[in-house]
């Protein structure tokens, strides 16, 4: 199985806020969080908390998801996770439990 690192979800956040060409206070104006937090956050001085992460995708226009970043998937473990998608749906569906 394959490993692929992504950033963390701070540095994340300071990568959707330089792609817009923001400042950290321009992003403080626009989601309400105090520049101090934001700036430790963006270093991993400190955890995006939910919240924070909503607040922000408020700003950037994106979802808490887009926000705090998706983890890569190597393509091996691709299938395997499609598998157990597929399970998953089988087994919520109304009907006869499949094995």
């Amino acid at each position: 199985m394959g490993t692929i690192i992504d950033p963390a979800p701070g540095e994340h956040v300071a990568m959707l806020r330089k792609a817009r060409g923001w400042t950290q206070t321009q992003l403080w104006d626009r989601a309400s969080v105090s520049t101090s937090l934001l700036s430790k956050v963006e270093v991993g001085d400190r955890a995006l908390t939910p919240e924070v992460a909503a607040a922000l995708g408020r700003a950037f226009g994106l979802s808490m998801a887009e926000v705090l970043g998706r983890a890569s998937v190597a393509a091996d473990d691709e299938q395997v996770l499609a598998k157990l998608r597929s399970a998953m749906r089988d087994y919520d569906m109304l009907g006869p439990v499949p094995r």
